[in-house]
């Protein structure tokens, strides 16, 4: 099996942030991206993408019509 390293950065309330690396299997760095990339769209048409309803909505109007 294929991995790819991923970095989360963690912020601690007090401000202070640490980097760590992650193990991501293909198939969960490609569907962390698919999530990113969602979101990117529906910011650029201006639709909630935390909405799932409403990002359903957004993207079935822009492709459907």
């Amino acid at each position: 099996m294929l991995r790819a390293k991923n970095i989360q950065i963690i912020e601690y309330p007090n401000g202070d942030k640490i980097a760590e690396l992650l193990e991501l299997s293909t198939q969960a760095w490609n569907a962390k991206a698919a999530e990113q990339r969602n979101a990117l769209f529906l910011k650029l048409y201006g639709f909630d993408a935390e909405s799932k309803e409403e990002a359903q909505w957004g993207i079935d109007k822009y492709f459907k019509g």
